[in-house]
Order: C-alpha cells, then structure tokens, then sequence
C-alpha cells in the first residue's frame, strides 16, 4: 500500500524495489482491505472471546472448566496482540488455528442438543435446499474461476522467470479472460506489449491495471513510459502540433508525478520527469510563441534537476542516466558540463559503443576532441592495469581512441598504431 508507505518504506522500494506483501498489523490490513466494518467486526469477535472466556472462567462448576475458559480468553487475547505484530489471519496455520479454536468454543457455550421437531424439519427442508440447489452452483463457480486464474498467473510469473515471453503472455491473457478484475496481469501484459513496441495496446492493460490498483508505483512509472513514447511518436510524426504535444507529454508527467508522490526517491520516476522534460523542451523549439523559448530553458533546467537527482538515488542504470544528463547539458549550451557526464556515463559502462558514439557525436558537432581524447586514454591505462582486463571494453577503447585521433586531429600515424 504505497499511499501508507514510511520514508523506509520509500527508500526501500527506491532502491531495492522490494515491497512488504503484508502490513504487519491484522486490524490495519483488514481496515484497509475490507473497510473498517470488516475491522470493528474482527476486533469484536477477539473482544467476544475474551469476554466469554473469562466469563466461562468467572461462572465455572469445576477447576477444569475454569481452566478451560482462561485458557481460551488468554488464546484470543495472544491472537489479538501478537496480530498487530503480524499478520496471523495471512498465514494458514494460525489462521486454521483461529477458527477451530472458535468452533470448539462456540460447541462448549451451546445449550444441550435438542432435536428439532418432525414439524420443523418439514417447515426447514425446503428453503434450505433451495438455496443450496442455487448458491453452490454460482460459488463453485465463481471459486474455480479464482483458482484457475491463480494458476495461470502463476505459471506466467514461473514462465517469465524462463524467459518465455510467448506463453507468459498466453497465461496472463488467460488471466484477464476470466478474471478482468486482476490487475496485475492487466499489468503484466502491459509491460510486455510495452517492450514490443505495441504502446497502444500497452497503454489499454496499463490503465486496466491503474483502474485496478491505482497506487502501484511500478504501473505509474509503466504507464508514464508508454504515454511519454506516444507523445514523442506524435511529436516525430506532427511537430506542428505543440500545443497537442506538450498535452500528450504532460499526462505523461502526470503519471510519473504520481508514482514519484508515493515514492520521492525512485530512480526511475526521477529519469522519466527529466527525460518528460527535455522533450517538452524539444516539442517547443516549433513553437512561434515569444515565450516559448523561455519556457524550453525552464523545461532544460527541470530536466538537468530531476536527472542530477535521479542519478544521486539510482544504484544502478547510471550510465544511461548520465548519457542522457549529458544530452541536457549539450542543449543548454554547457558544454564542459556535458563532457563531464559523457565522461561519467563511460566510466560507469566503459564497454558499450553507444556511449563512445554519444561523445565522439558530441565531440564532432562541437569541435571539442580533447576531453574524449583524455577519458580514452585514462580508461586504456585503467584497463591496461588489470590483470585480467574486459577485452571487449579494451578493443572499443582503442578503436575509439583510433577514430578521434584520426577525425579530430587528422593524426593518422598515432592512429594507426
């Protein structure tokens, strides 16, 4: 429940993204789950069996029967205490303990057995098979659906574990087939659609899943994704249309709001509201208006604030928050600033050519080849002093150390050795 979160919590989650599956308090998940009616009924219950407990204690004819209703006033005494602890009613063992405890009880407060009446029998039988000959089809019914649901999203956790995205998409269908109330597999398959490209169905299992659950933090940021990437396929396809645009691009920055309310630190949320921001900045270099271009600089400066925060927060996932912190910068013309974060972004991923390609881009459009020369040659001495250095990192490093030699010097000898 992420609107109860503690900064722990969020800080938790931010960096872990880990979550606790259950409050660890019985009366507060059940307020919180079933409504506080569902709670008071909970807690009266526990109060009962204390209270008949003791009375049964108080009234005994025998030691043995007082024994006997202490020792069942202490029990759901024990059960109400340690279940604002815990959560005893999730687990089955305690729970199964609970309701056999209250049976029994139930049993040894009733009066004396005395058989009904034939004329009573008659008057029962009836209704009672009615509604048993109508209710327990529909809850069979209803019960299996639930099973089979949990099955399948099961088997769709286990077959994305493996990797198989196919059947894993195959199971979660199957899910909201039945059950379109799961959000989570609503989810599920909007986070595949999302990673094959397909936003629009992406965004229609996202918004399922919102309506289900609207404070999952990882639907928000999923959701913030995907309206970002429409909005910047409408910008490609219409940059004329700016107003519409920068629309599109604020409920994305919605969403990421959102998630980034319930969870301050996250990363993620972090990078998208700077990346949201950069291309609002973008979409507005069409815009004719004289306050345009004052509003693209905020947009650049919101954009390099949430990116620099993002970047204190994120354990991992650094080198491209860096690459794109140093897009920013190139944008907002501080370019020792961007060089700074081209060279932060390689030594977090020195082996990936996208990020040397980033900064010889960089390099080549600003005529400025001494810093990419210098983090080159400081990451080949790095790598030359392991003892068992990333060949891969070790063969892009001089290969790209050849290329600006030979583009931005026109030093052909030193390249070619």
């Amino acid at each position: 429940y992420a609107q109860y979160w503690t900064p722990i919590e969020q800080q938790w989650f931010a960096e872990e993204r880990m979550l606790n599956a259950h409050v660890h308090n019985d009366l507060m998940e059940l307020g919180i789950d079933a409504g506080l009616f569902a709670a008071g009924l909970y807690l009266c219950v526990m109060l009962l069996g204390m209270g008949y407990g003791l009375t049964m204690a108080l009234r005994a004819s025998t030691p043995r029967r007082a024994v006997l209703g202490n020792a069942m006033a202490a029990f759901f005494c024990i059960f109400l205490v340690d279940g604002l602890f815990g959560f005893n009613l999730r687990v089955p063992v305690s729970a199964t303990l609970l309701f056999l405890a209250a049976g029994a009880f139930e049993g040894l407060r009733l009066p004396a057995f005395v058989p009904a009446s034939a004329e009573n029998r008659r008057f029962m039988a009836k209704p009672w098979r009615v509604a048993a000959v109508f209710f327990l089809p529909i809850m069979l019914t209803v019960q299996t659906r639930d099973f089979l649901s949990a099955r399948d999203h099961h088997r769709g956790l286990e077959a994305l574990g493996a990797g198989d995205r196919n059947a894993a998409r195959q199971y979660f269908a199957a899910v909201v087939n039945r059950s379109p109330w799961e959000w989570d597999a609503n989810r599920r398959l909007g986070v595949l659609s999302l990673a094959e490209g397909r936003l629009g169905e992406a965004a229609v299992y996202l918004d399922a899943a919102l309506e289900g659950n609207p404070y999952y933090v990882l639907t928000l940021l999923s959701l913030a994704q995907t309206r970002m990437y429409l909005a910047q396929q409408n910008a490609e396809r219409q940059p004329a249309e700016v107003a519409r645009n920068v629309a599109l691009f604020d409920d994305a920055e919605a969403h990421a709001r959102r998630a980034l309310e319930l969870s301050p630190m996250d990363p993620a949320g972090l990078d998208l509201m700077g990346r949201i921001s950069s291309l609002k900045a973008i979409a507005l270099r069409n815009d004719s208006r004289p306050e345009a271009a004052q509003e693209a600089r905020a947009l650049w400066d919101q954009a390099e604030a949430h990116l620099e925060k993002a970047i204190e927060h994120a354990p991992n996932n650094r080198a491209d928050v860096y690459n794109m912190l140093a897009e920013v910068r190139a944008n907002k013309s501080d370019l020792p600033g961007a060089e700074e974060a081209f060279t932060r972004a390689i030594q977090a991923a020195p082996a990936r050519p996208d990020l040397w390609d980033s900064f010889r881009a960089f390099a080549r459009a600003h005529h400025r080849y001494d810093r990419l020369t210098s983090t080159l040659r400081a990451q080949l001495r790095r790598l030359e002093r392991e003892q068992e250095p990333d060949r891969e990192a070790l063969a892009t490093s001089h290969l790209g150390l050849g290329q600006v030699l030979a583009e931005g010097y026109a030093d052909l000898e030193q390249a070619d050795g």
